[in-house]
């Protein structure tokens, strides 16, 4: 299992604000975990990719 911190590139500070972690799995599966207080959240990769897509879909149709 590989673990890589995805951080904030516009963060302004000399520490970048932590986002997410990617986790890609020894089968390969690719995952986001998500962390807001005690909470961890996980989520695929692919279904996170499919919810950004759909969303922007969705903001191009109402903005016409």
């Amino acid at each position: 299992m590989k673990e890589i911190d995805i951080r904030n590139p516009r963060s302004t500070g000399r520490i970048k604000t932590k986002i997410c972690n990617y986790i890609k799995t020894d089968d390969g599966t690719e995952l986001l975990e998500f962390k807001c207080q005690r909470i961890r959240r996980t989520i695929l990769v692919d279904d996170f990719l499919n919810e950004v897509m759909q969303a922007r879909k969705d903001s191009y149709t109402t903005e016409q």
